[in-house]
């Protein structure tokens, strides 16, 4: 479907659910949602992009060992949101201290089997390793 199809066909969709009825035929207000979550990913390009893989760095900024150690804590915190969601990483680079912190590490995240679905019923459905990670940024502080 062209995106300009796409664009008004979403439209259309959202104005149906601002109706006061929209809910009285549950199945069909669960088929117009279903739909609309379906144009949104695809207009986001989440079928192109979203089932790539993913590179992953995480860099300790200013605060020396406890910064190091919170890169760490991060990293375990992933690699169990990974093992959960079915996600096989290797390290590509790693700058690790003493205390076992990462001054910075760098990942390659994979998944392997892209059918099931990694989040089923939810936009990006079937997405990948760059689906789900592409909105994880940010500085702690």
């Amino acid at each position: 479907m062209p995106e300009v199809d796409i664009n008004e066909r979403v439209k259309y969709l959202e104005e149906w659910m601002a109706r006061t009825d929209f809910w009285a035929d549950k199945q069909k207000a669960q088929e117009v949602i279903r739909e609309l979550r379906e144009l949104k990913a695809q207009k986001e390009g989440v079928t192109a992009l979203g089932r790539s893989g993913a590179i992953m760095t995480i860099f300790s900024g200013a605060g020396g060992d406890d910064a190091e150690d919170f890169s760490r804590m991060l990293l375990e915190m992933y690699f169990k949101f990974f093992k959960r969601r079915g996600l096989e990483w290797r390290v590509l680079h790693e700058n690790q201290n003493d205390h076992g912190g990462y001054r910075n590490i760098t990942l390659e995240i994979s998944n392997p089997t892209l059918h099931p679905p990694l989040f089923k019923g939810r936009v990006g459905e079937g997405s990948g390793p760059y689906g789900i990670l592409k909105n994880e940024s940010g500085v702690h502080r």
